[in-house]
């Protein structure tokens, strides 16, 4: 696989963004776990930019997923 060149800062970060919104797309109606927390922490596709999305997304604790699981067993609710 070949990978790909940036040719500046500017564009890693433009791709990287792109791509963000495009995990967002795909978690918000898929994925019911970070769905709700993405909702949530007022994030969706149109994702300003990265560091709003570092600001606003809460980190995932252990706990959370213990209780996600406890309450849709055997897996939780997390299936991307």
């Amino acid at each position: 696989m070949k990978r790909k060149q940036f040719r500046n800062r500017q564009t890693i970060e433009a791709h990287q963004l792109a791509a963000l919104r495009q995990l967002i797309a795909t978690f918000l109606p898929s994925n019911p776990f970070y769905g709700a927390i993405l909702q949530t922490a007022g994030l969706d596709a149109e994702c300003a930019d990265i560091d709003t999305f570092i600001k606003q997304m809460p980190v995932t604790t252990k706990q959370q997923i213990i209780e996600d699981q406890q309450q849709y067993p055997p897996y939780g609710s997390n299936l991307t």
